[in-house]
């Protein structure tokens, strides 16, 4: 009845917990950094209840990170 799945989003050139922090303070989007050897980036958890609008914000707020870049 229920599922849920989690995506890593890393961005080039960009520090993993500069950028949550951005969506955090900039946007109340809520991702966990992850500081691996193997992987460095966020982890995004959407679920079931996670609306395409939500979705669409996150991807806005990513997209503007690229463009406008995030301070460190």
């Amino acid at each position: 009845g229920m599922a849920s799945g989690t995506a890593p989003v890393h961005v080039e050139g960009t520090a993993t917990n500069a950028l949550q922090g951005h969506l955090w303070r900039h946007h109340q989007i809520y991702t966990t950094p992850i500081n691996h050897d193997e992987f460095n980036g966020l982890r995004i958890s959407p679920s079931v209840y996670t609306t395409l609008e939500e979705l669409d914000r996150f991807v806005d707020a990513v997209e503007s990170a690229i463009r406008n870049g995030v301070p460190a």
